[in-house]
């Protein structure tokens, strides 16, 4: 355009030379038109913003953030083409960015991942535990029941015992191997109940049990415990380093070893198991205790086997019977076995799918004329103690 008015600029110039004064006016006239249409077009161009085209802007500028924004940012309402709206709108995209710090929900941080701390300290001051399960799978089983035992100077001071309901129906197996009903766990509180009421228990007390590193601390934890850290000690890694001749580890070997007298077929009482075996290991007080009980003899010169599983006991403890009230326990039928203590069936391979190999040759001696007898847990206990009857 500058170019434009120089060139005018010189035909004026050459028209006053040449005295073509018609011309001169002729081209100012021109000038001043096109002059007067290129400011109007200037202006035009140079016009601020409608409230519409802030909002867009806005709104674009928002929506190109992170991915942490986008459902907020789809909160926000788009500009309205009604003019009588433009000023709330645009008032609205103007604030757009510290309105999305409310509406968008501030990112919960993940927990740390637990320190677990293996200890090897002596502990006066602790809390054993025990869990009975549906089965083996953090992801897929659940817990059914959670006990514990605080101590305090080495003295129980409280314990801990619920039932949690695991909505499912629990399989003949489990019920059998851990004594639990579905009729205890029908009307029990729900897990996220339990694992706080249990967290709130220990009070940040060390932790100890049998063979927790491997299944019950991770249970636990996969099922909702959290602390921050975790202390810990395991008894079964304890229990083979200072006693590394015993035939296994288990708990319930450990437990006739030390003459500990308690049924365990309950999580409650292992705890209290558990803890008289840690405190023999903590104290290296490791010589086997003979059980120096009373028992009648009632069994004296009579032989048993075992087969199946029982809800009232386990077969260990069921042995445990046998030997105290002077019977012999054998591991197999034969024609000297006086009685069979038939338990509930859990193999899958049953000779008939039904009964046990043991149970077959039982009934094959019995239906020859042997003397064995198949009885039951409740005939055995009888056994164990005879009903006198009275006159």
């Amino acid at each position: 355009m500058e170019i434009f008015f120089v060139i005018l600029f010189l035909i004026f110039i050459i028209a006053l030379v040449i005295e073509f004064w018609p011309f001169v006016l002729g081209a100012l006239i021109i000038a001043g038109v096109i002059y007067a249409l290129y400011r109007i077009g200037k202006r035009t161009s140079e016009k601020p913003a409608t409230p519409s085209d802030t909002g867009s802007e806005q709104l674009s500028k928002i929506t190109s953030t992170d991915d942490s924004t986008e459902n907020a940012v789809s909160d926000v309402p788009a500009p309205s083409a009604d003019t009588s709206e433009v000023t709330s709108q645009n008032s609205l995209a103007e604030q757009a960015p510290t309105t999305l710090s409310d509406v968008t929900p501030t990112p919960v941080s993940p927990r740390p991942q637990p320190r677990l701390h293996h200890l090897r300290r002596n502990l006066t001051d602790f809390v054993v535990f025990d869990i009975e399960t549906t089965g083996f799978s953090r992801t897929d089983d659940h817990i059914i029941q959670l006990s514990a035992i605080k101590y305090r100077n080495d003295q129980q001071v409280a314990t801990f015992n619920s039932f949690i309901n695991p909505h499912t129906a629990l399989s003949p197996k489990i019920s059998l191997l851990t004594g639990i009903t579905d009729a205890d766990l029908v009307d029990a509180p729900e897990n996220d109940e339990v694992i706080t009421n249990f967290t709130t228990f220990i009070e940040g007390l060390p932790m100890i049990g049998h063979y927790i590193f491997g299944f019950d601390l991770p249970f636990l934890m996969a099922k909702g415990f959290y602390r921050p850290d975790i202390f810990a000690l395991d008894t079964l890694p304890l229990a083979r380093k200072k006693m590394p001749d015993l035939p296994n580890h288990k708990l319930p070997t450990l437990k006739s070893y030390f003459a500990i007298h308690n049924r365990s077929h309950n999580s409650l009482n292992d705890c209290e198991t558990n803890a008289i075996v840690y405190q023999h290991l903590r104290d290296n007080h490791l010589t086997a205790i003979t059980d120096n009980r009373k028992f009648p003899q009632t069994l004296v010169g009579q032989r048993f086997c075992i087969t199946g599983e029982f809800l009232e006991a386990d077969r260990d403890e069921v042995i445990e019977d046998i030997t105290t009230h002077g019977g012999r326990y054998t591991q197999s039928v034969s024609g000297l076995t006086d009685y069979l203590i038939c338990g509930t069936q859990t193999s899958s391979r049953l000779t008939d799918g039904i009964h046990s190999i043991s149970e077959l040759k039982a009934l094959s001696l019995a239906n020859d004329g042997g003397k064995i007898k198949l009885i039951s847990y409740d005939d055995f206990q009888h056994l164990l103690a005879p009903v006198v009857a009275s006159n």
